[in-house]
């Protein structure tokens, strides 16, 4: 704001002329684990290009002209978001600023996934391949992206899902194909330099604010802080017809996860028949299970079909549940960006408060960065 006062007072447009922007989108309250790491990834790239972050509110009208048809059955409007979570008051919206800053393009770099680590041959048939641009010769056109496209005011970077940049970040091969400057590799590196889901924890905490309305019960957090061990369990089903009555891998992590008996296992669920089941299973073996009453059940259409009778509020009412709680471990699926947000906020919780070289040298002992003691399935 103070570089636009001076160039439309004064004419010093200088600072102005120079920054660089990029967009980012979020939306909840449904596909949540999706939506909001879109931003961070985003955020990340934007930090990484030294750009000036702006923040697009995913509606269905901007689903639409992005393209991604799948995602548009829960695009929303951001007041029904805003009574849940709220973009920090640092961050500056695209619409409110476009016209402030005379933005009248916004370069779009293709849709990608970075799954795939660019430089590394992908045998997989083509058809695999289409879903990872990398393997594709589109991918030259991100390639030295800081440098090379230094001359287009705004970036959006397209759609990334779950630890999208964190990968690239946390390898040196990848840093060198997309980023062609020291200071953009060196920004990436030191951005995840604990970890990446150290960095999407602590991201979350500071871009995003949740509500008092998802805050979990006193009560119910006084009686979970007197037990000694304490895990989380979040249990995910992408398949609609799966009604969460298969418990196996759940059951699996809790005898490999429960060595004491004074111990809690808070759990999270987006079916009922998932809640039920565990809950049995825990007190089979002599730990405590907890969980929260929900607000109100879904009404998201498809996207409450696929993710349960709880899904939007109930994710949130969940994730702060267990994110309010000292948690010493986590089970989950390793490939739901739901499960894979909750345990970011998990491993950040447990280090925040550590000296940063105490952190690093724990960092360095494993090939992800920081972590929590855990049990993930597929």
């Amino acid at each position: 704001k103070r570089e636009v006062d001076a160039c439309k007072k004064n004419g010093e447009c200088a600072a102005l002329e120079a920054r660089r922007f990029a967009t980012a989108y979020y939306a909840c309250p449904h596909q949540a684990g999706n939506r909001l790491h879109h931003f961070m990834n985003g955020l990340m790239w934007g930090i990484a290009t030294n750009r000036t972050v702006l923040y697009h509110y995913f509606t269905m009208d901007f689903c639409k002209a992005h393209g991604e048809n799948m995602g548009c059955a829960a695009a929303n409007d951001p007041e029904e978001c805003r009574p849940i979570l709220q973009m920090a008051s640092w961050i500056p919206s695209f619409e409110e600023w476009k016209d402030v800053l005379g933005i009248k393009d916004v370069y779009h770099v293709s849709h990608w996934s970075t799954h795939m680590p660019p430089g590394n041959p992908d045998p997989r048939p083509e058809s695999v391949q289409e879903r990872f641009p990398f393997t594709r010769k589109e991918s030259e056109q991100k390639r030295g992206m800081d440098v090379k496209l230094r001359d287009k005011m705004v970036l959006n970077f397209g759609i990334m899902v779950d630890k999208d940049a964190g990968r690239v970040f946390q390898d040196a091969n990848a840093r060198k194909y997309l980023l062609e400057s020291k200071d953009s590799r060196l920004a990436a590196s030191n951005l995840c330099a604990l970890g990446r889901m150290f960095t999407y924890g602590m991201l979350f905490y500071d871009v995003f604010v949740l509500s008092d309305r998802v805050k979990p019960p006193a009560a119910l957090m006084e009686r979970i802080s007197k037990k000694k061990v304490v895990f989380a369990l979040h249990s995910r089903h992408p398949e609609q017809e799966d009604d969460g009555s298969d418990t196996t891998r759940e059951e699996k992590c809790l005898d490999r996860m429960l060595k004491k008996k004074d111990c809690a296992v808070l759990i999270m669920s987006d079916r009922p028949a998932t809640v039920e089941k565990v809950t049995k299973l825990v007190k089979e073996r002599t730990c405590t299970p907890f969980t929260r009453e929900k607000e109100s059940k879904s009404d998201a259409g498809l996207a409450g079909t696929e993710h349960g009778p709880f899904a939007g509020v109930g994710f949130f009412e969940d994730l702060l549940f267990a994110t309010s709680a000292p948690v010493n471990g986590f089970i989950g699926h390793q490939q739901r960006s739901s499960s894979s947000l909750i345990q970011a906020l998990l491993i950040y919780n447990r280090f925040k408060d550590g000296e940063y070289e105490d952190n690093r040298q724990e960092a360095a002992k494993r090939d992800n960065g920081l972590t929590v003691p855990k049990c993930t399935y597929v």
